[in-house]
């Protein structure tokens, strides 16, 4: 009896083999959805083989199927991999989150609007959206994963309303960031090319501004206590960082140099005054690492006595 039971349990995984194995739990107008909740649902694909969308997608705020009715929260993991044929996606303003791979190899996707309600991008949502020019990010959002925009190499634009949101958002890699491929950030529809660092921001973290070539100055506010490493790669057209308080400056932990955008700018700006002559102000006991990297704007350097340490690569050039 037993061998005949694993027999048929042989038997009826070969009939699954090259078979679709459907994944949703219902359908309306061709879009595929996953019950979370008794009131919230995902998109998902239709069957194993993936591919399931094509041409212009809607996906509505909330769905009616037998005589319920369900908000969509979710795009699932792998929703719209491999959609060759998608040209464009609408994501209701209902979605909070975009799954793991979501719009993986894409390559007829050309632009994407991340609405406000989009919290978290997981891990390679648009990995291989070789088409991509563009994407909106919401003001909701507050995470990326890793590889979110990899092999998008022809993003040129990326588009934000919030500059304390985007800001705020954790990248968990290079290719997390847009910035990484498309190098150009539009505020209000506006590329920013002068970036003044908003007054309510107290870190910039880990690759906020990897590779965006677009920037030419930045003003760094007295708020500002940390800079996360890669936060300023690759920005190598600045050539002039604006302050207004050498002290706060000097009290920024940087990471490693690649935090600190002297280290492409080279020219440091006190109340729009180029600082040749250095003095360390009276109230500072440490000058701490990479503080004033590649700062060859400096002609001389006065410390006080009261400097204790002088931290690594703090006036490296």
């Amino acid at each position: 009896m037993i061998k005949l039971f694993v027999k048929k349990l042989v038997l009826g995984a070969m009939m699954l083999i090259g078979m679709n194995v459907y994944a949703y739990d219902f359908e309306v107008d061709g879009i595929y959805y996953n019950i979370l909740t008794d009131k919230t649902v995902e998109v998902t694909y239709r069957d194993s083989n993936f591919g399931s969308y094509s041409g212009n997608v809607i996906i509505p705020e909330q769905v009616e199927y037998n005589d319920d009715t369900y908000i969509v929260t979710a795009i699932g993991s792998h929703s719209f991999s491999d959609c060759s044929c998608l040209i464009s996606v609408t994501i209701g303003n209902s979605v909070i989150s975009i799954g793991f791979g979501a719009f993986g190899d894409c390559f007829n996707l050309i632009s994407v609007t991340i609405p406000n309600s989009v919290i978290s991008i997981d891990d390679f949502s648009f990995n291989g959206c070789s088409n991509l020019a563009s994407v909106t990010i919401g003001d909701g959002v507050t995470t990326i994963g890793s590889g979110a925009f990899q092999n998008c190499s022809n993003l040129k634009s990326v588009y934000v309303s919030d500059l304390s949101v985007w800001c705020r958002i954790n990248f968990e890699s290079s290719d997390s960031n847009p910035l990484s491929y498309a190098h150009c950030l539009y505020l209000h529809g506006n590329l920013i090319t002068d970036l003044i660092i908003p007054e309510d921001i107290t870190e910039i973290k880990e690759y906020t501004f990897y590779g965006a070539t677009c920037f030419e100055t930045v003003t760094i506010p007295r708020g500002i206590t940390s800079i996360g490493s890669l936060a300023f790669f690759d920005c190598n057209k600045l050539n002039a960082i604006y302050i207004s308080d050498l002290s706060a400056w000097c009290n920024i932990d940087f990471e490693n140099y690649t935090s600190n955008p002297l280290n492409y700018a080279h020219y440091l700006y006190l109340n729009g005054n180029l600082i040749t002559d250095l003095i360390i102000p009276d109230d500072i006991t440490e000058i701490k690492d990479y503080a004033f990297y590649y700062a060859t704007c400096f002609e001389t350097v006065t410390i006080h006595k009261n400097i204790t340490s002088i931290g690594q690569y703090a006036f490296s050039v």
